[in-house]
Formats: C-alpha cells, structure tokens, sequence
C-alpha cells in the first residue's frame, strides 16, 4: 500500500492499520443490485423480455480498468457457474450474491442486451472495495487520491507488488498485470531496490513489513 500526501508515514502506518480493519472487521456490506436491460427495456425485478432466452454470453468489466484483470475470469468463471444456460432474473440476483460472498466487491450493476432472436449476452460492471477504499479517502477539494491501494503478497523472501504498468524489472503475469519484487529480506531485515517506492524504505513501512514477516511465520509453523 503506496500513500500520497503530506503527514508522517507513522501516521500512514494507523491509517494502514484502520483500513485493515474497516476491510475485514466491518458488517456485511448491503447488496446493491442494479439491472439495466437494453436496449429500451424497462428495469424490472420480476419477469423479463430476456425470461428464459439462451445466455450466449458473460462479459465482467471492472470499473475504472482499462484492461483485463485476473479477478475478471475469475469473477467471469463465478457468474458463468451460478446462472447456467438460460436468462433467469433469480440465477441473475444469486449470481450477484456470490460475487458479494468474494469480500472484495461493493457494488455490481448487470446489463442485459439481446444476441439474436433467442439470445442475449450479460455484462457485469463490477466495483472492487479497494476503489471504494481510495475514493473514501480521496481530497475533499482537489479530487486527488491520497492513499493508493497496491495489491501483492509478501512471503519469507520478498514484498511483490503486482501493477498495469510495464518496467524492465517488472515481470509479466496475465491478463495485463505484471508483477515487481520490490522488498528483499536479509541480514534481518527488509532491502529495497533502486526502484522501490521511497514510502516503501522508510523506518515505518520496513518495520511494518517486518512485522508481518513474522505473523506469516508463526502461520507457517502453525500448519506444520
């Protein structure tokens, strides 16, 4: 996780720390359940003109990606799962629940559009919680982002970030996504790079790290 602004990085670190609990620790978020039916088709709860027609297709775009992402097929795969061969508003609204079930979604909105005398094909605009995250905490007056969440993992070795942006220490993944070692662990402790992200080499960020080092230790031995 990247943060801009001004303020320490301590204060950056609880910030971290309250996200994390606001993300995992929080109630169930409210299903929003949007359907638009195109074209010219009235949103309707109940029964539809698409009732029972073949499903010729899935598509999963998330919102504010230019491209392709892994949780797109993964969250394609689920949909494709839940609603089966033919339009039902029902397999429609589960499908939108096990989307939900994932924890990392807030918000999805389910377009409907004919493909064929017999046939119609669903789109999924799906909002993950680390856009609604960013958007929370965005500048009231400028509009700017002042924290920026950045996906990865960290294990014994390393922090890896993964970006949609392509560099020559970056190594490419799939779907758009590439992935950048940018934390070492040695000597006891966490190393950077000559291009890691300065928030990432400051005293908080490394002892922050290295803390977690250690939980995902303990859960190693845990499992034996």
């Amino acid at each position: 996780m990247r943060l801009r602004g001004q303020g320490k990085f301590t204060n950056k670190i609880r910030i971290i720390e309250r996200l994390g609990r606001f993300v995992l620790l929080r109630r169930p978020v409210v299903f929003f359940m949007a359907f638009v039916f195109l074209p010219f088709v009235p949103a309707i709860l109940g029964q539809t003109p698409f009732e029972n027609r073949r499903v010729n297709g899935v598509e999963v775009v998330i919102d504010g990606a230019g491209v392709a992402t892994p949780e797109t097929e993964q969250f394609r795969a689920i949909v494709s799962d839940t609603i089966g061969p033919q339009y039902s508003t029902v397999r429609i609204r589960e499908s939108i629940e096990a989307l939900h079930h994932t924890g990392r979604i807030v918000s999805v909105v389910v377009k409907a559009r004919e493909d064929g005398p017999e046939g119609v094909v669903l789109q999924y605009l799906v909002k993950l919680q680390t856009q609604a995250i960013e958007e929370r905490y965005r500048a009231p007056v400028a509009g700017g982002r002042r924290i920026n969440l950045d996906p990865g993992y960290l294990d014994s070795f390393k922090v890896v970030l993964a970006s949609t942006k392509n560099a020559s220490q970056r190594l490419y993944l799939r779907a758009g996504i590439y992935a950048e070692a940018t934390l070492f662990y040695y000597d006891g402790g966490f190393h950077g790079l000559q291009y890691t992200y300065p928030d990432y080499l400051s005293p908080a960020a490394l002892a922050f790290f290295t803390e977690l080092r250690s939980g995902y230790l303990a859960q190693v031995r845990g499992q034996g």
